[in-house]
C-alpha cells in the first residue's frame, strides 16, 4: 500500500481524516518555510531605521507564525473531538511517485492495528 492509499479506506468521516492529515502536513512545511527575513545593517542610515524594519520583520514572522499555530490547534480540536490520534505510516507505506511527505493515519488505535494487519497480510 503507498501512502496515498490510506486515504482510500473505508472508514467513518474519512473526508475529515483527509483534511486532518494533509492539514497537518502542510501545517509543518508551513512552519519550516516560516523564516524572518533578515536586514542587513546598513551605516549609511540611522539606526533607528533599521531597528524599525527588523521589528516589522519580528512581526510578520510573529504573526506568521500565530496563524500557523491556530490552524494546527483546529485540527487537533477536530483529533480529540473524535478520540482520534496521529500514526506515522511512513514505515509501512512508501512514497507514490511524485509524492514528497508522509501522510500520517488519523483514527484510534484499533484501527490504526488493522490498518497495519491490512498492510502486512498484504504484502504476504
Amino acid at each position: 500500500m503507498k501512502n496515498p492509499e490510506i486515504f482510500n479506506l473505508d472508514l467513518p468521516n474519512q473526508e475529515i481524516r483527509i483534511l486532518i492529515s494533509k492539514g497537518l502536513n502542510s501545517t509543518f512545511v508551513k512552519e519550516i518555510e516560516n523564516k524572518k527575513e533578515h536586514v542587513p545593517y546598513n551605516d549609511a542610515e540611522p539606526h533607528i531605521l533599521w531597528a524599525i524594519k527588523d521589528a516589522e520583520n519580528d512581526l510578520k514572522f510573529h504573526e506568521n507564525r500565530l496563524q500557523i499555530l491556530r490552524e494546527r490547534s483546529a485540527f487537533l480540536t477536530l483529533m480529540k473531538m473524535n478520540d482520534w490520534e496521529e500514526f506515522d505510516v511512513s514505515d509501512y507505506t512508501p512514497l507514490a511517485p511524485g509524492q514528497e511527505r508522509w501522510f500520517s493515519f488519523i483514527g484510534t488505535e484499533k484501527e490504526y492495528n488493522e490498518l497495519i494487519n491490512k498492510i502486512e497480510n498484504d504484502k504476504n
